[in-house]
């Protein structure tokens, strides 16, 4: 993208990224995706109600873990996107020129596949309350990186790696962590509430980002209220009590 603005302008950039995510996405999306004149296999749907004790939409509002759950949704995102959104004039400002700064940045792309493939298969594995916690602590990690040790390229590209897996790990922890703490019986409500704390935390995290820069006139206040944030959000779902499965 930088490189487009650059030589051809931004107007281009946009026309071009988008025909990009066209010819990549809409494919893939037509011929690999399938719904629901699939019917599922007798007996599945059974299966997968059994394995989580359904609550519904009221129990889960009187449940602490709801709102633990709902915070840590709405910290990840307002720093983690506002981060994100500033990344290349955080590097900017801390020293970079802007197409190594946007170099840097495009790890946060790549770390996020990663982490969106590793996840599931983390949370297979290990207490998911632990895994979620481990998750928000990257990008604490990747602030306190840029806070202390911003102007070295190493450091960067550290925590350019750290806010990408973040990102990618963060929805599949939150989506996990729903069905596993309230079942499926009211799961596209309780999630649509996770959602929307994310997405009032994305939209508010830019805006909260350059208006600190804009009063400071440095995004340093921002980086140390992110790790505040992040680990109040990983102390959060550490104290989730996640039920185990049930096994059948």
């Amino acid at each position: 993208a930088t490189s487009l603005i650059e030589s051809h302008g931004w107007r281009a950039s946009f026309a071009a990224i988008g025909a990009m995510w066209a010819a990549v996405v809409f494919p893939v999306l037509y011929f690999l995706f399938h719904g629901e004149h699939e019917a599922p296999k007798p007996g599945e749907a059974e299966v997968i109600e059994l394995e989580n004790a359904p609550r519904g939409l009221r129990d889960a509002l009187l449940m602490p873990a709801f709102y633990r759950l709902l915070l840590a949704s709405a910290f990840f995102t307002l720093t983690g996107i506002g981060m994100i959104v500033h990344f290349v004039p955080i590097l900017v400002d801390l020293g970079a020129n802007p197409l190594g700064a946007a170099s840097v940045a495009s790890l946060i792309g790549v770390t996020s596949v990663i982490g969106r493939l590793s996840t599931g298969l983390l949370l297979d594995r290990f207490p998911p309350g632990l895994v979620g916690a481990l998750v928000f602590l990257m990008p604490l990690a990747g602030s306190l990186l840029l806070l202390f040790a911003g102007s070295e390229t190493a450091a960067q590209t550290v925590a350019a790696g750290c806010f990408g897996f973040a990102v990618g790990a963060e929805i599949d922890v939150i989506a996990f962590l729903v069905s596993r703490c309230f079942g499926l019986r009211s799961y596209g409500s309780i999630f649509g509430a996770m959602v929307g704390a994310m997405a009032l935390g994305s939209a508010a995290g830019p805006v909260a980002a350059g208006a600190v820069h804009d009063a400071f006139s440095s995004y340093a206040p921002f980086l140390m209220a992110s790790a505040v944030l992040l680990a109040a959000g990983a102390v959060a779902l550490a104290m989730l009590k996640v039920p185990p499965a049930a096994s059948l």
